[in-house]
């Protein structure tokens, strides 16, 4: 039966182009679509001088970076009280030693920032705990960076406790 259609002259092109229409639908048509919608923001890009300049864009940007600033804005007379009451909270339940206040670090403070450097003492997976859990509680602000270390490294005492201290960082009001 096929042989028969295919033995006529016209058989041969028609069937062609119905393969090249089937071909244009699966897979050239979704391209070249892709590639007239590509020029036509390449146009629209180059005419606005750049996304930067979309003012909706701007806006946008600009209540996102208010929130983040918001969730870790503190009153600097409550923030060391909270850092202190959370943090013996969480240091009794962790099984993690606290016994220092919480010191401002000159060097890292400027107009807008305030940074405090809490001071652990414990076991390895306890201080990663308590770490997870400074990071996971939001009233504490950020965990800007860390150090671990022997608490008395020339002595090289024999024990498993470990120095962690942890640098937080707030916004001030």
């Amino acid at each position: 039966m096929l042989i028969k259609l295919f033995s006529k002259r016209y058989a041969v092109p028609v069937a062609s182009i119905l393969f090249l229409l089937l071909c244009y639908q699966l897979a050239f048509k979704k391209t070249l679509e892709a590639w007239q919608l590509h020029r036509r923001f390449q146009q629209e890009l180059s005419t606005a001088q750049g996304i930067g300049s979309t003012p909706a864009l701007m806006i946008r940007k600009q209540r996102n970076l208010d929130r983040i600033v918001q969730h870790f804005r503190w009153d600097t007379t409550s923030y060391r009280s909270s850092i202190i009451e959370q943090i013996s909270k969480f240091s009794s339940a962790q099984k993690v030693g606290f016994h220092t206040l919480p010191q401002r670090e000159p060097g890292l403070q400027s107009d807008q920032l305030q940074v405090e450097r809490v001071v652990l003492n414990g076991t390895f997976p306890d201080l990663l705990k308590m770490l997870h859990t400074m990071e996971q509680t939001s009233s504490l602000g950020v965990v800007r960076s860390i150090k671990i270390s022997s608490p008395d490294e020339h002595a090289e005492k024999k024990g498993n406790s470990l120095e962690m201290s942890v640098y937080l960082m707030s916004v001030r009001k």
